[in-house]
């Protein structure tokens, strides 16, 4: 944990004291400064704006655990699980279906076709091709 007991009671004071609706102006104005200086960081050609860079992320941390604290958690912890388990089937992407060497002989059988087709219509017109090329991958999809 980054933050001591003792520093999150600080924060629930904080948004008891201020109220929700400053605190929520607050944690997007200091989103608003770390979004420029994180832009101002990537165009520099040193490490001038770095440190600025740690001090809005740090505003933000801050004042995104106030929204913690003013909006319910479980909803917050059911939304991240949600997004993570999105972002682990974008990361480690696994097949539904698994390939077997029949669906990749119906594959190759598939791309012959198609392939046969638009040499056989060389000479004919681009939208010809494209007709042509859908029949035979409509009549070869329905098998597999």
């Amino acid at each position: 944990m980054i933050l001591s007991h003792k520093q999150i009671e600080l924060l629930q004071e904080t948004v008891e004291k201020f109220g929700h609706e400053r605190q929520i102006d607050k944690a997007i104005e200091e989103m608003g400064e770390l979004a420029q200086a994180l832009l101002k960081d990537r165009y520099a050609e040193d490490d001038a704006f770095t440190d600025n860079v740690y001090e809005e992320l740090a505003d933000v941390f801050i004042t995104f655990t106030e929204l913690t604290i003013i909006y319910p958690q479980q909803k917050l912890v059911d939304k991240i699980n949600e997004k993570l388990e999105r972002l682990e089937k974008i990361v480690h992407p696994t097949s539904e279906m698994p390939v077997t060497a029949e669906a990749v002989d119906a594959f190759s059988e598939i791309l012959i076709k198609v392939f046969e087709r638009g040499m056989e219509h060389d000479i004919a017109s681009t939208e010809t091709k494209k007709k042509e090329i859908a029949k035979v991958l409509r009549e070869y999809s329905a098998n597999i």
